[in-house]
């Protein structure tokens, strides 16, 4: 068996799982710019360093350090241990935003974040889809779909939510927690449930 894998590597020097590993390589360098690509690699290695940073110094690192990488970050933002912030070249929040442990965000479709904006623990926000639809590529080599994600100002989004790429999610508005939210939240509500919908209003 040992002989017969080696015969062909001789015959086929280049191996097809290097193959595969090349194209992935060649569209991913393709879909992204210089100044994202550095985004990433600041995302993964200084994000391993500040992510589990304790206490207020943590809470302070981390404020400083995704300032670098997000598009923009306002003032007072509290982001917790163990937030995975992915593409967050692509987020855009406004002041006074706060993130739970364990939440994540892929940035990589866009999103929007207003100001006085709270994200509890283990959420996930991903401003992207797959090409799912679409059945003449396997399904791990189709290229991921920006959907772009808005939230706007004062808005509470519970733990444990999963909000998909593509929707609003109102001013004011309530997401209780294990809400999965597919589609857009009016303005003032309470939205609970999966899919989530509106529970009642605000006021």
């Amino acid at each position: 068996m040992l002989a017969q894998n080696f015969q062909f590597d001789l015959v086929n020097p280049i191996h097809p799982h290097l193959c595969i590993l090349m194209s992935l390589l060649s569209r991913f360098l393709k879909e992204h710019s210089l100044r994202k690509l550095i985004t990433i690699q600041l995302e993964e290695y200084g994000g391993f360093l500040v992510r589990g940073l304790p206490g207020l110094m943590g809470i302070l690192v981390r404020g400083v350090f995704y300032k670098l990488t997000f598009k923009k970050l306002g003032r007072f933002s509290l982001i917790y241990r163990s937030v995975q912030l992915t593409h967050s070249y692509g987020i855009n929040a406004g002041k006074k935003l706060s993130i739970y442990y364990n939440t994540v965000l892929d940035g990589r479709g866009g999103i929007e974040i207003g100001d006085n904006v709270m994200i509890g623990p283990n959420t996930i926000i991903m401003s992207f889809n797959h090409d799912h639809m679409q059945t003449t590529t396997a399904m791990n080599e189709k290229g991921a779909v920006g959907q772009p994600i808005i939230i706007e100002d004062n808005v509470w989004i519970g733990g444990n939510v999963s909000i998909v790429g593509g929707v609003r999610i109102g001013k004011g508005s309530v997401v209780a927690a294990g809400a999965v939210v597919t589609k857009d939240v009016p303005a003032n509500t309470i939205v609970g449930g999966v899919p989530a919908k509106v529970i009642k209003e605000r006021v």
